[in-house]
C-alpha cells in the first residue's frame, strides 16, 4: 500500500472518531433526565424566613411640550456650534456652507461676508490651519416660544493645529447662539464666540 494513502485513512479515521466523541458528549450529556435529587429529611436547623418587601414605585413627571422644545433647541445649537467652529484651511469653508439650512436669512448674509473676508486673508497662505470643536454643556438662557427666540450658551472644547507638524492646542471656549423660530422650524439667527 501507498504510504500517503495509509496517512489518509488513519487521518479519516481520527475525524471520524472526534466527530462521534463529539457527538456522545453533547447529545447524550445534555438528554439524559436529570435526577431529582431526594428530598432531604427534616432536621432541627431553623427555618429562616425572608420578607419580600414590594418595590417602590418612583414617580415620573411627564414632559412638557416646552421641555421638549427647549431640549430640541439646545441639541440644534449645539451641533451648530460643533459644525461652525470647526473647519481647515484645506476645507475652504465648507462648514458655513453646510449650515446654510439651518441659518437665518441674516445668518447667511453674515457668513458669505465672513468667508470671502477670510478667503482674501489666507490667499496665498500655504500653511495648513484647522480647528475641531466638540460641545461640552449647553445652558439655555432665554426661550419664548410664543415670540419664536432663544438663546443657548454652549461650552466647548476645541483643539486647533497651526501648520502640517504643529502640536495641536486645545482650549476651551463659549459659543452665543441665538435662534428664531422661522415657518415653525428654528434657525440659527446669530453666533458669536466668547474670549477664551
Amino acid at each position: 500500500m501507498d504510504r500517503r494513502f495509509v496517512g489518509f485513512f488513519f487521518i479519516g479515521l481520527g475525524i471520524i472518531i472526534l466527530i462521534l466523541i463529539i457527538y456522545f458528549l453533547f447529545f447524550f450529556k445534555f438528554n439524559k433526565p436529570q435526577d431529582v435529587p431526594k428530598q432531604q429529611e427534616a432536621t432541627s436547623t431553623p427555618v429562616v424566613k425572608t420578607v419580600v418587601e414590594p418595590p417602590k414605585i418612583l414617580e415620573v413627571k411627564p414632559v412638557t411640550k416646552e421641555e421638549l422644545d427647549q431640549e430640541g433647541v439646545k441639541r440644534l445649537a449645539a451641533s451648530f456650534a460643533e459644525r461652525f467652529g470647526s473647519y481647515s484651511s484645506h476645507s475652504n469653508f465648507q462648514n458655513m456652507e453646510d449650515l446654510k439650512l439651518f441659518m437665518t436669512d441674516k445668518m447667511k448674509t453674515w457668513s458669505e461676508d465672513f468667508v470671502k473676508t477670510q478667503a482674501l486673508k489666507q490667499a496665498g497662505n500655504t500653511e495648513y490651519y484647522g480647528i475641531t470643536t466638540k460641545a461640552v454643556t449647553k445652558k439655555m438662557l432665554d426661550f419664548d416660544e410664543s415670540k419664536g427666540v432663544a438663546k443657548v450658551l454652549i461650552q466647548t472644547q476645541r483643539r486647533e493645529t497651526v501648520g502640517s507638524a504643529g502640536n495641536p492646542v486645545s482650549f476651551g471656549q463659549s459659543i452665543e447662539v441665538s435662534l428664531l423660530k422661522q415657518g415653525g422650524t428654528w434657525k440659527v439667527d446669530q453666533a458669536y464666540w466668547k474670549d477664551r
